[in-house]
């Protein structure tokens, strides 16, 4: 119930980064706090809330206002962490790089930003 509850944090910073509002951040996260997915596979040994956690972390990573590729290297790392506890998380590989592209403004830091994801992935 651990990860559950950083999952929980994790969905509030990022709605916070990416609606820009306190209440959007505080229904985003109670909604995934009272989903029965979540609540119904946190006390079991399965690895999705895990590989949940590597996503939001990722996403998170991704979407801050940083420079350079080391953080979209992270990502991609915490992305193929994620695919290695379960197959299916390669599916957020492509809305990952389209994030890591519209995230930043130069077209350098973006480039730098997806080949560092790539990276971290294949690494």
């Amino acid at each position: 119930m651990v990860v559950v509850s950083a999952n929980v944090v994790l969905v509030y910073l990022l709605a916070h980064r990416w609606l820009d509002t306190l209440a959007g951040a505080r229904v985003a996260s109670a909604l995934y706090a009272f989903h029965w997915l979540p609540l119904g596979f946190g006390s079991t040994v399965y690895p999705r809330p895990t590989s949940t956690c590597c996503v939001l972390l990722g996403a998170l990573l991704l979407s801050s206002r940083g420079k350079g590729p080391l953080r979209g290297c992270a990502a991609g790392g915490l992305l193929s962490l994620a695919f290695a506890m379960r197959y299916s998380e390669i599916v957020f590989a492509l809305p990952m790089l389209v994030l890591g592209w519209v995230g930043s403004g130069e077209q350098r830091v973006r480039l730098g930003r997806c080949a560092g994801l790539l990276a971290g992935l294949a690494g």
